[in-house]
């Protein structure tokens, strides 16, 4: 992952303003200091999310394999689409 271009930040803010719900980011990373500073410049220039909630990468390997971890721990979860994209699902 990289730095997002200012054409792609813009094109979220606008679908983002165009939804009739709130907006919440979740940011899969390992939290390096160039993974801050990426969540920082994308959140600042987007400036559309109603929350922002780190998930580092192996937390969300546990969420994929439920066997090893309580959900509830999270207070999120992991489901697939019919089309395979995971999703993040408050509990």
């Amino acid at each position: 992952m990289g730095f997002g271009s200012q054409s792609y930040a813009d094109v979220v803010r606008d679908r983002v303003a165009h939804e009739h719900r709130e907006a919440h980011l979740a940011v899969v990373g390992d939290f390096d200091c160039s993974g801050e500073d990426i969540e920082r410049d994308w959140v600042e220039r987007t400036g559309c999310w109603s929350s922002v909630t780190r998930v580092k990468q192996d937390e969300l390997h546990r969420m994929q394999h439920p066997a090893r971890r309580p959900e509830s721990r999270f207070g999120w979860s992991v489901r697939r689409t019919p089309e395979g994209a995971a999703e993040l699902i408050k509990l």
